[in-house]
C-alpha cells in the first residue's frame, strides 16, 4: 500500500514539474534582453527630443509584450501600461502642432508674398484642422477675389473660392461665432460691421462682373451700404448698383419697342386701348427704373466729388446722371435738386419691386419706341430721352480710380 501511495505522489510531482516547465517556456521571466529594454526606456522616456521618446515608447511596448507577466517586473509593467498611452498621445499632439505651425508659416508667408495659391492651400488645410481656432482665415480666403477681379485685365481664378468663403464668413458672423482677429493684413477688418460691409461688397462685385449676375450682385452691394463699414463711402459700390438698373432699363426699352411694333392700323378700338395701356405701363416701369439708376449714380457722384483726385471719375458720373435725367424728364433743368432730394432719403433695396412711375400727362409714347443706344461705357448699353426719342450716346467716361482695397483703409 505504501508503495502505491509513493508512486502516486511521485507522479503528481512529475506532472507539476512538467507543467511548470511548459509555463516557463511560454512566458519567460526577465532576462538580459528584458533588462536592456527596461534600461533603454528609463534612459529615454523623459528626453526633450520627440524621436528619442518615440524610441522609449517602442522599447516599452516590446517589454510589455515579452516580459509583462514576469513577477519580478510587475510594478514596472503596471507603470508602462499607464504611461505609454499618455506618451503616445503627447507625441501625436506634438506632431499635429508642428504640422499646424508649418501650415501657419506657409499661410502667412503666402500673404506676405501675395502668393494666393499658397494662401488658399494652407488656409483651407488650417480650417479643416481647426475651424474654430483659424476662423479669421475665412475672411482672408473670402476677400482675395475682389482685388484680383478689379485688376485690368481681371484675374478671376480665385473667385469661386472667394465667394464660398465670403458667404461662409457672413454665415458664421450671423451665427455669432468668434473671429479673433478680424482677418490678417492685407485683408484685415476693423470690426464686425466693417467685415460685413467688405464681404458683401466682395460678393456683389464678383457676381456682377465675373459671374454676370448683376441682379444678385446688387443685393449684396446694397447690404454693403447698410452697415457701419468703409464700404458705405465707396463710390464704386453705388455705381455698380446703378449699372444694374441701367441694364434693367435697357431690357424694358426693348420690351417697349416690341409692344409698339405690335400695334396695327387694323386693331379694333378695344385692342388698341389695351395695347396703349400696356405701352404706358411699360413706360412707367422704365421711368421707375431710370429713377432707381439716378438715385444710385447720384450717391456715387456725391462720394466721388469729395476727393479732388477723383475729379475725372466724378465728372464721368455726372455725365451719366445727365444722360439718365434726360431719359426720364427730357431736360436737364432740375437735375441737381432732384438728385439732392433723392440721396437724402434711405436707398431702396434692389430686391424691392420697381413700381411704375406714370407722369400726369403721358406723351404720345405709344407711337414711337425709344431705341437702346450702345455707349462707350459698358455699364450703360442704351439710353433714351422718353418713349418717343432716343438720346445720343454718352461721352466716354473717365477711367475709374484705383479701387479702395482692404489693408489700405
Amino acid at each position: 500500500m505504501k508503495t502505491v501511495v509513493r508512486s502516486l505522489i511521485f507522479g503528481m510531482l512529475l506532472v507539476l514539474a512538467l507543467a511548470g516547465g511548459v509555463m516557463a517556456q511560454d512566458k519567460p521571466c526577465l532576462d538580459d534582453e528584458g533588462k536592456a529594454l527596461d534600461a533603454e526606456f528609463r534612459a529615454k522616456f523623459d528626453k526633450k527630443e520627440r524621436a528619442i521618446r518615440e524610441e522609449a515608447v517602442a522599447a516599452g511596448k516590446k517589454f510589455l509584450a515579452k516580459y509583462g507577466e514576469c513577477p519580478e517586473s510587475a510594478d514596472f509593467a503596471t507603470y508602462l501600461k499607464s504611461a505609454l498611452p499618455q506618451m503616445e498621445d503627447r507625441i501625436e499632439r506634438e506632431k499635429k502642432a508642428e504640422a499646424l505651425k508649418k501650415l501657419e508659416d506657409r499661410f502667412f508667408a503666402g500673404l506676405t508674398a501675395k502668393n494666393w495659391d499658397e494662401v488658399y492651400a494652407a488656409g483651407k488645410a488650417l480650417l479643416s484642422e481647426n475651424a474654430d481656432k483659424y476662423r479669421p482665415a475665412e475672411l482672408v480666403l473670402g476677400s482675395i477675389g475682389l482685388d484680383e477681379t478689379q485688376k485690368n485685365p481681371r484675374v478671376t481664378k480665385y473667385n469661386d473660392d472667394t465667394l464660398m468663403y465670403a458667404k461662409m464668413a457672413l454665415a458664421d458672423i450671423e451665427a455669432g461665432k468668434k473671429f479673433e482677429p478680424w482677418g490678417f493684413a492685407p485683408f484685415a477688418y476693423k470690426n464686425k460691421e466693417d467685415a460685413i460691409g467688405w464681404l458683401n461688397y466682395t460678393i456683389g462685385y464678383i457676381l456682377a462682373f465675373d459671374k454676370n449676375n448683376k441682379r444678385e450682385g446688387a443685393t449684396y452691394l446694397f447690404k454693403a451700404t447698410q452697415v457701419a463699414s468703409d464700404t458705405v463711402g465707396i463710390a464704386e459700390v453705388y455705381r455698380v448698383i446703378g449699372s444694374y438698373y441701367v441694364d434693367e432699363m435697357n431690357k424694358r426699352i426693348e420690351e417697349l419697342q416690341a409692344l409698339v411694333a405690335a400695334q396695327s392700323p387694323t386693331d379694333t378700338e378695344e385692342v388698341k386701348a389695351q395695347k396703349i395701356a400696356a405701352i404706358k405701363e411699360k413706360q412707367g416701369l422704365i421711368n421707375g427704373t431710370v429713377e432707381r439708376a439716378l438715385d444710385a449714380y447720384g450717391r456715387a457722384h456725391a462720394i466721388a466729388k469729395k476727393d479732388p483726385k477723383n475729379k475725372p471719375f466724378a465728372e464721368s458720373l455726372y455725365t451719366r446722371l445727365q444722360d439718365l435725367y434726360k431719359i426720364r424728364f427730357n431736360k436737364l433743368d432740375g437735375l441737381d435738386a432732384w438728385v439732392t432730394t433723392a440721396v437724402s432719403k434711405p436707398m431702396t433695396d434692389p430686391r424691392t419691386a420697381i413700381a411704375p412711375v406714370l407722369d400726369p400727362e403721358p406723351s404720345a409714347a405709344a407711337e414711337q419706341p425709344v431705341t437702346p443706344v450702345t455707349t462707350a461705357n459698358t455699364d450703360m448699353k442704351g439710353s433714351s430721352e422718353s418713349a418717343s426719342a432716343a438720346v445720343q450716346p454718352a461721352k466716354t467716361p473717365a477711367k475709374r480710380p484705383a479701387p479702395k482695397k482692404k489693408g489700405t483703409r
